[in-house]
């Protein structure tokens, strides 16, 4: 209906002017693309303030993800496999491209096989709720969304 305007271009060479948005979010990404810091680089340049992404940390299930995947994939029968990063890695990036973390929120403790496994959101609620409660989502969650401000 003409309220947005959607351009097709290269992620790694965004077809738009650095300092083009005063927002740049990219949600369920950064784990599938080749080549993650040049998917951030163009992601800062092309933004004037913040930066949100999310992505798979390692230090969460992901660390078993090789190991697990065969049966992720028995679950959720159409998946595919997925980069896992550094905390570090990140926030080295995002440091290079003149950006800084101001907040991280890690989203879920357990995989999202065992929610589609469960079937219920009851059950699922429950177990996150938990692992909530008892520390487990702020050192473990995955994916994290991550908000990077600009340093001026």
């Amino acid at each position: 209906k003409g309220v947005c305007n959607f351009k097709v271009g290269n992620f790694y060479d965004l077809p738009f002017n650095s300092n083009s948005f005063d927002y740049v979010i990219s949600l369920r990404q950064v784990a599938h693309v080749e080549d993650t810091k040049q998917f951030l680089k163009e992601l800062c340049r092309v933004s004037k303030n913040f930066v949100i992404i999310d992505y798979a940390p390692l230090i969460s299930f992901n660390l078993l993800s090789p190991i697990l995947f065969q049966l992720k994939k028995k679950i959720e029968k159409n998946t595919r496999t997925f980069l896992v990063h550094k905390n570090s890695e990140i926030k080295k990036i995002l440091r290079d491209s003149d950006f800084q973390v101001v907040a991280t929120y890690p989203q879920f403790f357990w995989p999202m096989g065992v929610h589609r496994f469960l079937k219920s959101k009851e059950k699922s609620t429950q177990l996150e709720s938990f692992a909530s409660y008892v520390g487990l989502v702020r050192i473990f969650g995955s994916p994290t969304i991550l908000v990077a401000k600009k340093i001026n």
